[in-house]
Parts: structure tokens; sequence; C-alpha cells
């Protein structure tokens, strides 16, 4: 069977925000070096995506087999867990083990689980433009009774009694809360200066602290304990026109494991969004690869295709490209476990 270690060299370009986190960081991820860092695209975000691409991409291909996955499949499949315990496997992580597997199930080859290594390499995207990042959202909820008035007259007296005491009540708890999120941004400002993990810690112990007298604060309402006037808070996203660096390669992959990861591209470029705040329309990305491989014996790497979407649609380019997709399409896979 014909492998071949092929990578993907190119970039990701933002046409929303893109606002994402990672456990501990306040703002967007950085490489060290606190708040005048530059952020960057965490590989997680990437892979995760695109991990959820090829999860529809093997229930379309299992659905015409007549078969479905069940629920311990579906998140072996999608998440590499394995919650029956029954995944078979004395292979160590070594790429070439559990041929067998792999052969039946490109899905886990490409991606992987616990003792059963990934062959799909994805990078973080490294921002080309290092100012391209802001604040953005922000803004505050406003009642539909004060912005409407008319709507009063959908309400009966008793209603009408039950909002007064409603605006009542926001008022009153209103500049507690306020006060006590004001004291959280701020700790959140220091946290982005501060590089000693005691003193960090300490200032998280504080920032739950408010959090839970923010908590009894709503607690000691009758009515509508979430503040119907809550403020919304700004976040750190990167700017539309960001650019980022980004590279992936598929080590030792077969035409039927680069056919679904194209496929799987293909499906995530129907809906190309990474991050956070998708409400507010955040995350739309292009991108562009070209696809190299690089020969044992050769003194440089072969350009081999291209890969590129954008809002019109995807484009891939390169007779092997092509016939690797063709390939898995006409494969017959069961995407069994065992």
């Amino acid at each position: 069977m014909n492998k071949k270690t092929i990578n993907f060299i190119g970039r990701i370009t933002a046409l929303q925000p893109i606002t994402v986190t990672i456990k501990g960081c306040v703002g967007l991820p950085r490489n060290g070096g606190g708040a005048d860092a530059t952020p960057y695209l965490p590989a997680t975000t990437v892979r995760g995506a695109l991990r959820h691409a090829s999860h529809w991409i093997a229930i379309d291909k299992q659905s015409h087999t007549g078969k479905r996955f069940d629920l311990a499949e579906h998140f072996l499949m999608a998440q590499g867990v394995d919650i029956a315990g029954d995944v078979k496997s004395d292979a160590d992580g070594a790429i070439d083990a559990d041929q067998a597997l792999r052969e039946r199930n490109p899905m886990l080859s490409l991606w992987g689980l616990w003792g059963i290594a990934s062959k799909a390499e994805i990078g973080p995207g490294l921002l080309l433009n290092p100012k391209a990042f802001g604040n953005f959202g922000g803004g505050a909820r406003t009642i539909m009774f004060e912005r409407t008035p008319e709507l009063l007259e959908t309400l009966d007296e008793e209603q009408i009694e039950r909002l007064q005491n409603v605006l009542r009540e926001q008022s009153e708890a209103s500049q507690d809360i306020s006060e006590l999120k004001a004291k959280q941004a701020e700790i959140k400002r220091q946290l982005k200066k501060v590089a000693d993990k005691e003193e960090q810690s300490k200032l998280f112990n504080d920032l739950a602290e408010l959090d839970r007298l923010i908590d009894q604060r709503k607690d000691e309402k009758s009515e509508a304990r979430e503040s119907i006037r809550r403020p919304l808070d700004q976040y750190e996203a990167f700017a539309p026109g960001a650019e980022f660096e980004h590279r992936m390669k598929l080590v030792q992959a077969t035409d039927v494991e680069l056919g679904l990861f194209l496929s799987s591209l293909a499906e995530f470029a129907r809906n190309p969004s990474l991050g956070g705040h998708k409400a507010h329309g955040n995350g739309r990305i292009k991108a562009e690869w070209d696809v190299t491989v690089w020969e044992r014996g050769a003194d440089a790497p072969t350009k081999i295709g291209m890969v590129r979407f954008d809002e019109d649609g995807i484009v891939i380019e390169g007779e092997s490209l092509l016939q690797a997709r063709e390939a898995f399409k006409a494969a017959a896979l069961d995407f069994k476990k065992n």
C-alpha cells in the first residue's frame, strides 16, 4: 500500500473577528511574555474543527452501508474517547502499528485515540500581522417594555405589577453587582501582567470569590435572578484581515486517509468557522495551502497540489489529490473499531 507524508503549508485569514480561549488564559492565548506577547491561534482550535468535519464525513459514509454509529462509536470518532473500553490495541502509540484497525477505520487512523497515534499533525496559526487584534463586543441589553412601551398593552394588571417589582429589584441589586464586576475587571487586568504562578493562583481565587458574591446577590432576588439590563462584556479577538501562517502534515498516509482528510476540509469549508461568539457572526475564515511531498533521496519537496477555500467554495488542485478523494469515495469502509 503506497504511503506518503504530505505537507500542507499556507495561511488562514480571518474574515470576521476570531476569539479563542485556553484554560488559565485571560483574553487570547499568547506565546509567553505576558500581555505584550503576540497572540496565536491554538492548534487545538483548528484540529477540533477539522476532526468535527471528519466525524460528519464518517457518518455520511457509514449511512451508505445502512448502519448507524452507536453512542460509544460517536465518542470514539468525534473525540477519540473510548467510553466502552473495548478498542483493542497493543500499539503503544506507534504510527505503523494497528494496521488492520487503520485500514478499517481511516478516521481513527487520521485523528487517533489513546494508544493509537494520530497521523494528522495540525499546527497553530502564527499571526503574520502582529497588531491585528483588539477588543470587540460590549454594550448592554435593553428592556423591551422600555424600548417599545406599546408592549405594555399586552400585559394584564397583575403582570404589570410583576414587571414593576422586577425593575425595582434589578435597580437595587445592580449597583452592588456592578461594583463586584468592576473589581473582577481590575483583577483580570492584573492577570495579564502577572507571570508568577503563585500570584496568579491568588488572583484566580479572588475572581472565584467575587463570582460567589455575585451569585449570592442574585439569589436574594425573588424575580429575574439574571440581570435584564446585563452589560455585555467586551472580549479580545483577532481582527478581520488577520493572517496566520499555518502548517499541517499527514504522516505516512494512504490515499484513502488523504482522501478522507481532503473531504473533511471540503466539509469544513461549508461553514468555515473557528472559536467562539458565533452569535456575533465571529469565526469566519478563508484558507489556502500548498501541498507538498518530500521523497526519500530528493533534495527538496515537490509540490503536488493546492487546497483553497473561501466564501465562493473550495478548490482542490493536483492529480494525486483528486485521485485520493476518489479513492476514499470508492473505499468500502465500515469504520469498525475491532
